[in-house]
């Protein structure tokens, strides 16, 4: 814990400069941005299951204001762009910001799991058992980040099965012999529970916010009441009573968002994307080919 201390102390006294005489320079850096179409991935918690299914991570989370975060982008692109389309390897982005739902709950999740406080903070390894890669800001460049990445192990994919473990096997072999209606109406159950789940999250988020903008009205008449001698509106009390209620149910609904993506993945589905996928994409490249000997 010292050794961290003096080291984002010693931080902090070389920005000092900075912030005092180019205030603008600390937040907002060069110009630079995540090149989020051909480099890094950005995740989120809605997507963080499918996009690193059968892959090892290596996922950055910074802040828009961070003047480290912005420092460490043309490295991270290049990264990024290195490793855009590779089957076993994502390098991905996760911005922590409150006011993006899925972002900041993943950052949330990372930061309950891992202890993730600093940013940037880097994590890699099993997409379900990150390990936190470089906690004090050492080793960042573009050279020092892909000579790790490239001592990465593959995983279990239907395109890893000589990685694979009998029943995992099984399950993969399974759903690759589907036809695709088969295992389209498969997927479309278990998405549909996914959806579900969410839009009564959002619901129930949206129900607490409009309940807590007009309790902070009631509230405020409440102050300007009291400040003139008149008793307590009754009102408040009732506001304080169900805020308590408001509040829960709005846990209750993400606890079951969550809980139905977990259950998505130990169905499968993150799996069953990927074969559907393969076969979708492979169900063209044969349209093309036939359409191509025809023309001929």
């Amino acid at each position: 814990m010292a050794v961290k201390l003096r080291s984002t102390l010693k931080r902090l006294a070389a920005l000092l400069p900075i912030l005092i005489l180019a205030p603008d320079r600390a937040w907002a850096g060069n110009a630079v941005e995540v090149d989020d179409i051909t480099g890094p991935v950005r995740v989120n918690f809605e997507n963080y299951n499918a996009t690193t299914y059968g892959k090892v991570a290596f996922v950055r989370q910074s802040v828009p204001w961070c003047g480290y975060c912005r420092e460490m982008i043309p490295a991270w692109n290049e990264l990024g762009r290195k490793y855009r389309n590779h089957p076993d390897i994502l390098i991905g982005e996760l911005t922590c910001t409150s006011d993006i739902l899925e972002d900041g709950m993943l950052c949330q999740h990372f930061h309950d799991l891992y202890g993730t406080e600093a940013y940037p903070s880097i994590l890699y390894g099993d997409p379900f058992a990150l390990k936190i890669h470089d906690d004090e800001g050492e080793r960042r460049s573009f050279i020092e980040m892909d000579s790790f990445v490239k001592k990465f192990e593959r995983r279990c994919a239907p395109w890893n099965l000589d990685l694979c473990d009998e029943e995992s096997t099984e399950r993969i072999l399974k759903y690759s012999q589907m036809d695709i209606n088969n295992l389209k109406i498969e997927l479309n159950k278990i998405e549909d529970m996914v959806a579900a789940s969410k839009e009564a999250y959002l619901k129930e988020t949206r129900d607490f916010e409009d309940f807590n903008k007009e309790f902070h009205e009631v509230q405020e008449h409440a102050v300007n009441e009291l400040s003139v001698g008149r008793p307590r509106p009754p009102r408040l009390a009732v506001f304080e009573k169900n805020f308590g209620v408001f509040e829960k149910k709005k846990a209750l609904s993400m606890d079951a968002w969550k809980d139905s993506l977990s259950a998505a993945s130990v169905s499968d589905m993150y799996m069953m994307k990927n074969i559907l996928e393969s076969k979708t994409s492979g169900e063209v490249r044969n349209e093309e080919t036939e359409f191509v000997s025809d023309e001929l």
